[in-house]
């Protein structure tokens, strides 16, 4: 006997994956309309490379009749198989013309969302345990990524950034000098001085700043200018910190830059994130922000969740300054869905403001 499973098919492709990924069917039949024919391209193109038998039909979207059609020429193929439908999706008169057929056959009959997946006939729930990766959930959604990196922690890089941090936080004058300077003309001379502050860097990249003649900051790792004046030095705290608290559960990516399709170009002017995390059908966009940031910030981050991300994504700020958090951005945040963690002088509290996260998205 084979499990044979129908999924009517609409905008959505997530629903309709996240059921098979859990049943894990013999066949799959997709139901849909000419307007939903790309997305079922997509679940398609998707389920045939990972091995499934797959194969599309075309529905009308509100002729309740030729969807029980539709779904009786499939039963009439599948006797004494086990057979399942996925109703999530489609449109009312779809769902109830397949609904028709499943009762008529003694068929199951299930709902999705991203966390939990409801059987129709007897009403019980159950959590789905499929995780799904994350190249496949963007070539469900039709995003392509420009580049990534899976998260590898680098002691060299790691050590630099807890020196700059040690930096900023015992020579802050020293610090705001030298951003000021590289944040006008976004670079610096090899050799340059303000007031009490020499920095120079060598031939090499060897970093050496001065306060007051007194040496404050050196470093030989190669990518140190980046981490401290571009703020890579927080991603890769922050990257170190979410790594910690998943424990090896959750896939995490840095430096994500997905390829904006022509729509996308013309209305995003942002189409990147510092750190990814899959939480197995959620995923969580996280911004690390070293300095102030603006409402306009917030609005890009919520824009990246919504456009790139699952329906039930989740945009996080993780921030290093308490006084760069403002009244109006909070709120701004809240509208957005998006949660602001300012971070601790430790980082110790990032862990539980995550756990806070993760339980407030299965609440």
């Amino acid at each position: 006997m084979s499990k044979i499973h129908i999924a009517l098919v609409s905008r959505e492709a997530l629903p309709v994956y996240y059921i098979i990924a859990e049943l894990r069917p013999d066949k799959i039949h997709l139901i849909g309309t000419k307007e939903s024919d790309d997305v079922m391209n997509r679940i398609e193109n998707v389920l045939v490379q990972q091995g499934f038998d797959c194969c599309k039909h075309v529905t009308q979207p509100y002729d309740i009749k030729n969807c029980m059609e539709v779904c009786s020429r499939i039963q009439e193929q599948c006797e004494g198989d086990e057979v399942s439908y996925n109703l999530t999706c489609g449109t009312k008169p779809m769902a109830i013309g397949a609904m028709r057929c499943a009762q008529n056959h003694g068929a199951r009959m299930f709902y999705t969302d991203s966390k939990t997946m409801v059987d129709i006939n007897s009403l019980a729930s159950s959590p789905l345990s499929a995780r799904i990766d994350n190249e496949t959930l963007f070539t469900l959604q039709g995003q392509r990524l420009k580049e990534w990196n899976g998260y590898a922690f680098d002691k060299a890089r790691t050590e630099c950034s807890l020196s700059i941090k040690e930096f900023i936080e015992d020579s802050p004058q020293a610090y705001e000098c030298l951003m000021k300077e590289y944040m006008r003309y976004r670079q610096l001379p090899k050799e340059y001085s303000c007031g009490k502050v020499d920095y120079c860097r060598t031939a090499n990249k060897e970093i050496n700043i001065e306060y007051n003649y007194v040496n404050v900051f050196s470093s030989t790792y190669p990518g140190a200018f980046d981490l401290l004046f571009k703020g890579r030095w927080w991603e890769t705290l922050v990257a170190d910190a979410v790594n910690k608290w998943s424990g090896g559960k959750y896939e995490i990516w840095t430096n994500v830059r997905f390829e904006p399709n022509t729509e996308q170009a013309n209305k995003l002017d942002k189409n990147e994130i510092d750190v990814l995390v899959n939480l197995g059908n959620t995923l969580l966009f996280v911004e690390c922000k070293s300095g102030a940031f603006t409402q306009d910030n917030i609005y890009k981050l919520g824009s990246v969740c919504q456009t790139y991300g699952s329906y039930k994504s989740k945009g996080v700020i993780i921030a290093y300054r308490k006084n760069a958090i403002k009244k109006e951005l909070v709120e701004k945040a809240h509208d957005e869905k998006i949660d602001i963690i300012v971070a601790n002088k430790a980082l110790s509290n990032i862990s539980s403001e995550l756990n806070r996260i993760c339980i407030s998205l299965k609440s």
